[in-house]
């Protein structure tokens, strides 16, 4: 089994460690050593907080299907791109989106523009399917991996180009960074959860699944929460790293999880179509919604209360978290949705239906019965409706 970065006693000697770590290594070694030391400056914390955009009032009564893009693969043009995942960068400026043709686009949030096309050299590239997509607080560095166990960052400095391939695990499923931007976990088909960035002096981190799902820290960066295959969310503190038990929350896999900002709870999805908020200081579960029969693949909080998760039906389901409300849907794409992403006044989603829908918030944001009266609208933005 894979040994954990705890093995190191201190910080390595980041100019004596390679930029790719071969899959013929062992697995336990690149834990130890480049996981650890790499060459991003990882002692360096983020020097860009996300913006303050936690207000949102939802209308469900105005019709809106989004707007469409759709991708052309990459070598085949008279084929669209399935889209795997989408990340927003903290300011909203950006959106990345991975597709089955192995490419990540850059996507300007505001005009809809694909900036830049991401295709790495045959030594920092992925080789398979692109599970998971994540922006550092700072919005500096991007995060890619999937079913090649390949992880790599890419820096804005380098015009998103990659700067680090680690190589060697298995397949992943999620990667997220620490709210700090000095360290990031990863899990996939092993029970493992990966650190990536800091020692830590526990042995091995384990969940007892060898198919995990999701990874989300809170917003202090005290807690970390992995889900997977059995419907648990494992706690574990992030300083020191310790484990700190496991809760059942989904009957079947989760598949994403996110914190309510400013909060003590996070907000889960499953295949079991339950959308779940769970106070990770109490232990409790304190609201349950069953969105109906469908599989739910992702969620994202649009503020600090209401909710956006997508899945096998093809909608975007919107919950109110204080309630407990399903409060109403964004219908629209013709396949399975696989990721959400809010980047300032627009939802992102993207779907296996090859295309990827922007959702104007603006155009939802009048009152409906269980917000009406509400003082914490969004952040007054020109009001721009797309057809």
């Amino acid at each position: 089994m894979p040994s954990n970065p705890s093995r190191a006693s201190g910080p390595a000697d980041v100019s004596r460690l390679p930029r790719i770590v071969s899959r013929r290594s062992a697995l336990g070694r690149m834990l130890a050593a480049a996981l650890i030391a790499s060459p991003v400056d990882w002692t360096q914390p983020s020097s860009a907080a996300p913006p303050d955009a936690t207000q949102l009032t939802v209308n469900m009564r105005v019709p809106h299907d989004g707007q469409v893009l759709r991708l052309r693969h990459v070598t085949k043009d008279d084929q669209s791109v399935v889209i795997t995942a989408i990340a927003s960068d903290p300011a909203g400026r950006l959106i990345a989106a991975a597709g089955d043709d192995l490419a990540i686009r850059l996507i300007d949030a505001e005009t809809m523009e694909v900036v830049r096309t991401v295709t790495d050299d045959a030594t920092h590239h992925h080789r398979d399917v692109i599970r998971t997509l994540a922006f550092d607080d700072s919005g500096h560095r991007l995060v890619s991996s999937g079913n090649d166990g390949c992880i790599v960052i890419r820096h804005s400095a380098a015009d998103f180009a990659a700067t680090q391939h680690i190589d060697g695990a298995p397949a992943l499923t999620c990667v997220r960074f620490h709210p700090s931007g000095r360290q990031m976990a990863a899990v996939g088909f092993d029970e493992e959860v990966f650190l990536i960035g800091k020692p830590t002096a526990q042995t091995k981190l384990r969940c007892g699944c060898r198919d995990l799902r999701s990874i989300a820290f809170s917003p202090d960066g005290k807690v970390m929460a992995v889900g997977g295959r059995v419907g648990d969310v494992h706690l574990f503190s992030t300083d020191p790293v310790k484990a700190n038990g496991d809760h059942s929350l989904h009957r079947g896999r989760i598949r994403s999880m996110a914190f309510r900002r400013g909060s003590d709870s996070m907000v889960s999805v499953g295949e079991d179509g339950d959308v779940v908020v769970f106070d990770v200081n109490d232990r409790k579960i304190v609201r349950r919604v069953h969105v109906g029969n469908c599989r739910l693949f992702c969620v994202t909080m649009l503020d600090s209360r209401i909710a956006a998760a997508g899945g096998s039906d093809n909608r975007i389901h919107l919950i109110d978290t204080d309630a407990g409300e399903l409060i109403g849907h964004l219908a629209g794409h013709r396949g399975t949705i696989s990721d959400v992403a809010q980047a300032g006044q627009w939802l992102y989603s993207g779907s296996y239906d090859a295309t990827i829908r922007r959702w104007d918030l603006h155009s939802l944001q009048e009152s409906v019965p269980q917000l009406a009266g509400r003082e914490d609208r969004i952040v007054e933005r020109p009001n721009r409706l797309d057809r």
